[in-house]
């Protein structure tokens, strides 16, 4: 079994740098490779949808990664939830055109699966299912050799509040 800084060091996980310009990191967020691949490469090329936010994709990204990393208040619901079953801890972050859904490892440490556009979950024309990105999230999960618990458990002020 490994832990978290284990799977860091074997390049399993990666640390999201957050831009704080001077601020105190008060929670974390780790990734995937392949998210942090999304983030670099996917998330800049994505444009505004369906709701027509007034800034981009990245920027809204930028934003609540922000607000996390710096302790800012994060609403339940609006901008962080559990996915249903409550029970398998999933959790997804939120944007108006963005969805990273993933765990909380522990609480005020979330490390993301997965980075996706809302309106393939949304709208007329959605095909995504929630179903499918808890199913895919608890895959990666159960896949990582992390010691156990493998994720927190509790309600969402137990585990994002500082």
């Amino acid at each position: 079994m490994a832990t978290l800084d284990t799977l860091l060091g074997d390049q399993l996980l990666v640390r999201i740098v957050v831009p704080m310009e001077g601020e105190r990191v008060r929670r974390w967020i780790y990734g995937f490779p392949e998210f942090q691949n999304w983030l670099q490469n996917t998330l800049p090329t994505l444009d505004t949808g369906r709701l027509q936010a007034p800034d981009p994709p990245q920027e809204q990204v930028d934003n609540i990664f922000y607000r996390w990393a710096t302790g800012k208040e994060i609403r339940y619901s609006r901008q962080f939830q559990d996915l249903m079953p409550g029970s398998d801890e999933v959790w997804e972050m939120k944007t108006a055109d963005i969805r990273i859904f993933g765990w909380m490892y522990r609480p005020l440490k979330f490390i993301a699966v997965f980075g996706d556009y809302a309106d393939l979950y949304k709208g007329k024309n959605k095909s995504r299912t929630y179903e499918d990105a808890r199913r895919r999230v608890v895959r990666e999960r159960n896949s990582l050799n992390l010691d156990a618990p493998k994720h927190a458990t509790g309600k969402f002020d137990e585990l994002v509040r500082v």
